[in-house]
């Protein structure tokens, strides 16, 4: 064994000594999986790519059977799978893309990427989503895709968004990336648009470690989708071999008895990855760069891992189960708020009824984030909060073609926001319910001093 290799472990062992206490995040390993199965996916990721195509398609089918009757093409991130189709669909110099603000640097890197210009829709601030009203008005003859986004599980007003679609004949995909199994109306999102995207990252609902799916329901499209996709190169061995190893690490550690080790665990291997400058395991190279030219350290776009698809029919199997404690959590998070008569703090859309949510994560607005932050820090990973700027995972949202001030909910709404995992075992609910209900009621207490 390397220097490395002994370091590791004797870390790995004094960190277990320090931290024993339950601390919670919002990735869940995939404790579930069996040696045989782990087997399969270790033989499949050794394998030979071409002849397990039959793996991929039958994750692409059990993954559309899960959102309708449309189809579903994987690649192997969602900005790939979204760049993509801009591509197919012409999109390019002198055109617009509207997206939301309250997004991820590399949704809008796709765009610039592929010689679009990206304009910047408000969020409602009742659902977090896509506001159709701040759509409408800036939706000119350059428009050519409207970004219609659903965030934590919250459907947005899809309906309002493929109307002004239709009124000025400008394609709409469904952004369903934090979103699966919710319906809005009756009708399971990723059926309103055009077409639809899924992120299946590890930080996703259904947690595949990396890739991403379009869905559509016109044939025509996605015949064209799937072809250009077969056309695309794989990532290559050493890169999915890494990926192999942290899927084995997070279903290891990524569980609240261990979660704060790990976490620890990361922070020495990303010390340890300066030093000696080894693979970039997630597809994170672009994140920082708005130049279209950036070349990642891997194909962009790329075809999902064999061994990933066998991971995702995996995630199916157990995703009924996963959605039922999802929904569970979301429910005592709520009830909690209301008890302490604090739902103002929560989005208006968790008491929609035209809504069924499965959450990804509970929102909620709290006005005093920084006591909120040392609160709850010591009970999960809170400053894992997403959309504490209009634009997440990059140094400044400017340099992306975002003008401050012109999105105010969004801006408003990254001063007090807070996420709280909905991820974990239901078992463990008292460990965060519990001190939630002491910080609300705390709150109510000075309140009324």
């Amino acid at each position: 064994m390397s220097l490395v290799g002994k370091t590791l472990i004797k870390f790995k062992k004094i960190l277990f000594l320090l931290n024993k206490k339950t601390y919670f995040g919002f990735v869940n390993g995939h404790s579930y999986l069996t040696k045989y199965e782990t087997a399969i996916l270790y033989d499949l990721l050794a394998g030979n790519e071409k002849s397990n195509g039959r793996v991929t398609k039958q994750f692409e089918n059990e993954f559309s059977k899960l959102i309708g009757n449309g189809k579903a093409v994987s690649f192997a991130a969602g900005r790939m799978a979204f760049y993509s189709l801009m591509k197919i669909l012409e999109i390019g110099t002198g055109d617009e893309v509207i997206l939301q603000a309250s997004n991820c640097a590399v949704m809008v890197n796709a765009v610039l990427r592929i010689g679009a210009k990206p304009v910047f829709a408000d969020i409602d601030i009742n659902t977090m989503g896509t506001d159709p009203n701040s759509v409408h008005k800036l939706i000119t003859s350059k428009t050519k895709l409207i970004v219609a986004q659903h965030s934590f599980g919250i459907p947005c007003e899809i309906d309002k968004l493929v109307e002004i679609a239709n009124q000025h004949d400008v394609f709409i995909l469904e952004d369903c990336a934090l979103c699966v199994g919710s319906r809005y109306k009756g009708v399971k999102l990723g059926n309103w648009g055009d077409a639809a995207l899924f992120s299946i990252d590890h930080s996703k609902p259904i947690n595949c470690m990396i890739g991403g799916l379009l869905y559509v329901k016109n044939e025509q499209l996605y015949q064209k989708i799937y072809e250009y996709k077969n056309k695309l190169p794989y990532l290559n061995k050493k890169h999915q071999a890494a990926l192999f190893k942290q899927l084995l690490f997070e279903k290891e550690y990524f569980n609240p008895n261990k979660y704060s080790l790990a976490k620890l665990i990361e922070l020495y291997k990303r010390i340890l990855n300066k030093i000696i400058k080894s693979q970039i395991i997630f597809l994170t190279d672009e994140y920082n760069h708005p130049d279209s030219q950036q070349t990642a350290n891997y194909p962009y776009p790329a075809k999902l891992p064999v061994f990933i698809s066998q991971l995702g029919l995996y995630e199916l199997q157990h995703f009924k189960t996963s959605m039922g404690k999802r929904t569970q959590l979301l429910n005592e998070y709520i009830n909690v708020f209301v008890e302490n008569d604090q739902i103002q703090l929560l989005p208006k859309a968790y008491f929609d009824k035209r809504n069924e949510i499965i959450p990804l994560r509970l929102i909620a607005h709290l006005p005093n984030r920084y006591e909120a932050e040392k609160y709850f820090n010591k009970i999960f990973e809170i400053n894992s909060t997403w959309f504490l700027k209009p634009i997440i995972a990059c140094e400044d949202p400017e340099k992306l073609e975002y003008i401050y001030g012109s999105c105010s909910n969004s801006e408003l709404s990254s001063e007090s926001i807070i996420n709280f995992p909905c991820t974990f075992d239901p078992k463990y609910r008292k460990k965060i319910l519990v001190p939630l209900n002491s910080f609300l009621s705390k709150r109510i207490n000075l309140q009324l001093n």
